[in-house]
């Protein structure tokens, strides 16, 4: 045998091996993917949690959204923390869609929920005074246009007292 034959020979084991490999790199790639998917879902849900827990050991956030009377300073540092919370939640999960992580319905399902608790008007106020200065601005833009297409619907003027 000659040596020509050699070379094509091996060139052709070479070749085979090199898709070899690729197909598995894919296989590999698919299955990252699906583990980093349901990592971030994973923690997207701790995240979620954490702030359901601090409503149950703190009913008084819930009762404050809609309290005729106004809010204490206690109540007000209360209630913004835990806005800040819930709603950076919502701008992390935003972020990690950007990036590709999350897919879309997942984002969809936990950016509804900022549209649960903008209804009420002493929370769309709170929104107003500071998603400017703390959240980013395409999050912002996402949350305003939802409340601009009648998304939001506020409640009574008389819980305006975030001003």
């Amino acid at each position: 045998m000659n040596w020509n034959k050699w070379a094509a020979i091996s060139e052709i084991v070479s070749s085979i091996a090199i898709l070899v490999t690729l197909g598995y790199l894919a296989v590999q790639t698919q299955q990252n993917t699906v583990a980093l998917n349901a990592q971030s879902r994973t923690s997207l849900w701790e995240l979620h949690k954490g702030v359901l827990d601090h409503l149950i050991q703190n009913p008084t956030i819930v009762t404050s959204w809609e309290q005729p009377e106004p809010l204490t300073d206690e109540q007000k540092v209360t209630l913004g923390n835990w806005l800040f919370e819930f709603v950076g939640q919502r701008e992390y999960m935003w972020l990690q869609y950007q990036s590709g992580i999350v897919d879309e319905q997942t984002m969809e399902t936990m950016i509804s929920d900022i549209d649960q608790l903008l209804v009420h008007r002493r929370l769309l106020d709170w929104w107003n005074l500071t998603s400017d200065f703390y959240f980013d601005p395409g999050f912002v833009q996402l949350v305003n246009a939802r409340a601009n297409d009648g998304s939001f619907d506020a409640v009574p003027d008389w819980l305006n007292e975030w001003q």
